[in-house]
């Protein structure tokens, strides 16, 4: 959730295709685009995978926009509303508090408000 709210998680149209996919898009150290990394035909999916490349790629991702564009504590604030966002949107679509992916959308916020919030 932390990677989509910071846009490093996006759905991309294939340009070939006309194919909507979910994609890593990140930075190099110059700051320039690299290739988006194909995560998936959607965001479901991509949750659904469990693979360890795919979480490490996307958890060094987030770290690295962390300590980097994301230091400042509005930029934090906006990430968070973002989150807040995101849940907001699963839980008009889940309508049932007791559903399982809506509470592990709950922990997940939680968890990064726990990481963004300066100690």
């Amino acid at each position: 959730m932390m990677a989509r709210a910071a846009s490093l998680v996006q759905a991309l149209e294939d340009p070939d295709t006309g194919m909507n996919n979910i994609y890593l898009v990140t930075k190099n150290a110059k700051g320039r685009d690299n290739d988006p990394e194909l995560l998936g035909k959607d965001f479901q999916s991509v949750l659904d995978d469990n693979s360890l490349q795919t979480y490490d790629a996307i958890t060094s991702a987030v770290n690295q926009l962390l300590q980097s564009e994301y230091l400042h504590r509005k930029k934090r604030e906006e990430l968070l509303a973002n989150l807040e966002e995101q849940l907001a949107e699963v839980k008009a679509a889940r309508k049932n508090p007791l559903d399982k992916i809506y509470k592990a959308h709950v922990q997940a916020v939680d968890f990064a408000e726990t990481a963004l919030t300066p100690k």
